[in-house]
C-alpha cells in the first residue's frame, strides 16, 4: 500500500511530472522533485522535509515518459506502511523514509530529520500501518 491519501479530494489536481531517465515508478510510492534536473527521483532515507514530494499514481518502467503524480501536502494525512510494528507510543514522532521510499522507518525515536509525523496507528501492531502527515 505504501502512501495512500486517507481523505481523497476530488479537487486535487493530478500532475504530469517528468522523471529522471533511470527512475522507475511504483504506484503509491514516494518520489521527490529534483531542482537540479527538474525531474522526479526516488525519495530515500536522506530525503529532507523541505523537498517537494509526490506520490506516484501509476507504475512505469525506467524512462523519461512523464507520470501522473499527486503532490504531498502538509494538510493531508496518509495511510502508510512502516518498517516495524506500529505503536501508539510513537504518535507525534517524526520519521524518515526507509531505503526504498515505500515505508516510514518507525524506530520509536523522534527523528529531527524526519519527513512525516505519526498521527495514529491503524489496525493491529503487526499490520505495520499508521496515519502520518508530511512535516
Amino acid at each position: 500500500m505504501s502512501f495512500k491519501l486517507t481523505t481523497p479530494k476530488n479537487t486535487r489536481a493530478l500532475k504530469s511530472v517528468k522523471r529522471a531517465t533511470a527512475v522507475a515508478t511504483t504506484v503509491n510510492f514516494l518520489y521527490k522533485f529534483s531542482l537540479t534536473t527538474g525531474a522526479l527521483t526516488t525519495a530515500l532515507a536522506a530525503t529532507d522535509a523541505d523537498e517537494m514530494l509526490f506520490v506516484a499514481n501509476e507504475s512505469q518502467a525506467s524512462g523519461t515518459t512523464p507520470i501522473s503524480a499527486t503532490i504531498v501536502s502538509r494538510e493531508d494525512e496518509y495511510l502508510v506502511d512502516t518498517v516495524n510494528n506500529s505503536n501508539a507510543a510513537h504518535n507525534g514522532q517524526r520519521m524518515i523514509l526507509d531505503a526504498t521510499g515505500a515505508l516510514l522507518n518507525n524506530t520509536g525515536t523522534d527523528s529531527t530529520t524526519g519527513v512525516f509525523v505519526q498521527v495514529d496507528v491503524v489496525g493491529a501492531a503487526a499490520d505495520k500501518k499508521i496515519i502520518a502527515r508530511h512535516v
